[in-house]
């Protein structure tokens, strides 16, 4: 009987809760079309609701997490130095390369507060100038420095021709000196000269390339010097001795005989650089011709 009264309540129980469900099924099958969709998007519209504000509960809650500040281990007061600038302005009476401090630059100090939190990080909250810095200025020389000390292997035709005529004149002498060139009687000898033919070809010849001055002198004095030479040795009449042409061509560069048997002795003077010389040419002693 008790287990008889006990299904009897379970079946009850389950046709009240089917008749429940029937119930409102048939309601929701006599609204409307317009009703029912008006039903389904609040529903959809309340999850949505739901769904964010448990969404942004979790952010608010990592966000506070992250942001949430170190405690501040200390607060510490220290001085540091400021560097100071320098002001640096050209000086046309001065040498190139020549620095000048007309005043000397001083370095300034403030005070500073930095927090210093447990983790590690320093964040500066105030500073104090104690003493501003001063700034240093400088003179920095622009003037050319003068040729006549300059090295052959540095120096340069554009440094030449800026030179003033002085130092152009002491840099020709040099040159003539250290090769043995400077003498009496041949044009190419003055250094005057020199420098009046080296600024003429400098002018006509802008765009050749040759930056150093050594280079340029030795290849234009070895070709005026060949220009005068032969210019002179045509001038000697056939038949003068060679006694004559060394007074009047100096000392030649080079020499060469030969004697071959039944053959008139033939000497050889030769003038001008080597690849481009001057020949003069004896036979007995007396000037045959003149080649080059």
């Amino acid at each position: 009987m008790g287990a008889s009264l006990v299904e009897e309540k379970e079946d009850d129980a389950k046709d009240s809760h089917q008749s429940n469900i029937n119930s409102v099924m048939n309601r929701w099958n006599g609204l409307s079309l317009a009703v029912k969709v008006a039903v389904l998007a609040s529903v959809v519209l309340l999850v949505g609701v739901v769904a964010m504000s448990m969404a942004n509960t979790g952010d608010k809650e990592v966000v506070t997490k992250e942001a949430k500040p170190a405690p501040i281990a200390e607060t510490v007061v220290t001085t540091e130095a400021i560097g100071f600038s320098t002001d640096t302005q050209e000086d046309p009476n001065r040498l190139e390369g020549e620095t000048t401090v007309t005043k000397a630059g001083a370095m300034g100090s403030a005070r500073v507060t930095y927090d210093v939190y447990s983790d590690g990080r320093k964040i500066e909250v105030k500073r104090e100038i104690l003493k501003d810095p001063v700034t240093e200025h400088v003179l920095i020389g622009t003037k050319p420095k003068p040729i006549t000390n300059v090295s052959w292997d540095v120096l340069r035709v554009e440094q030449f021709e800026a030179a003033p005529m002085t130092e152009k004149v002491a840099v020709a002498e040099r040159y003539l000196n250290e090769n043995k060139l400077k003498g009496p009687g041949l044009p190419w000898q003055d250094p005057k000269w020199l420098v009046g033919k080296i600024e003429t070809w400098l002018s006509e010849n802008k765009d050749s390339g040759n930056n150093y001055l050594e280079w340029e002198f030795g290849n234009r004095v070895s070709e005026w010097k060949r220009e005068e030479l032969a210019r002179k040795a045509v001038t000697l009449p056939l038949g003068s001795s060679m006694d004559e042409a060394k007074a009047l061509l100096g000392p030649p560069s080079d020499t060469r005989s030969t004697n071959l048997p039944g053959q008139s002795v033939m000497d050889y003077l030769y003038y001008g650089p080597l690849g481009d010389r001057i020949e003069l040419i004896y036979s007995g002693g007396q000037l045959e011709g003149v080649k080059g």
